[in-house]
């Protein structure tokens, strides 16, 4: 998940839609099934890569207004696919959807209803995370000794072991 702050100068701006990408150094198109986007806990959009391609744009489909000279939070959900050795995704792989600045995103001033593009020309990266197969599986495993003596002494103890996912 990933969230990008908007920020509207001198009137309301209504955010039409989106484009985001990834990095093509460490991911494809075949590591994400879509992604959806949030305003808040109101879902205003999807977008799919299609193809080969490194951009995916998403329409909103319910208002996403940014208020008069304020700040407004758009957050962007991926569904990844499963993970395995015939799967279209790895373990291991780094992913980060970034939002591209240089798209055709694209806003209208809710007073002027001025198309506006993103303007920015600066595309801005999200965090990176590792796809994992498994989770790791913590348990506390009973110390020898109950009482501490002089010297040395195990005072906790536990084990890490891979889940039912694999290793």
């Amino acid at each position: 998940m990933v969230s990008w702050k908007y920020h509207a100068t001198d009137e309301e701006i209504k955010i039409k839609d989106a484009t985001f990408t990834y990095s093509s150094s460490t991911a494809s198109t075949s590591d994400f099934v879509k992604a959806t986007v949030w305003d808040g806990a109101t879902k205003v959009g999807e977008a799919v890569w299609a193809g080969t391609s490194q951009f995916a744009t998403s329409t909103l489909t319910s208002y996403f207004i940014v208020p008069k000279d304020g700040d407004k939070v758009l957050t962007v959900s991926l569904d990844i696919p499963s993970i395995g050795v015939t799967s279209s995704s790895t373990a291991g792989r780094l992913l980060a959807i970034h939002y591209d600045g240089n798209s055709s995103t694209t806003g209208v001033g809710v007073s002027s209803g001025q198309n506006l593009g993103s303007g920015s020309v600066t595309s801005f990266a999200g965090d990176t995370m590792q796809l994992m197969k498994t989770v790791p599986t913590l348990a506390k495993i009973a110390v020898p000794a109950s009482s501490i003596t002089v010297g040395d002494a195990i005072l906790y103890r536990f084990s890490v072991k891979a889940d039912a996912a694999g290793p």
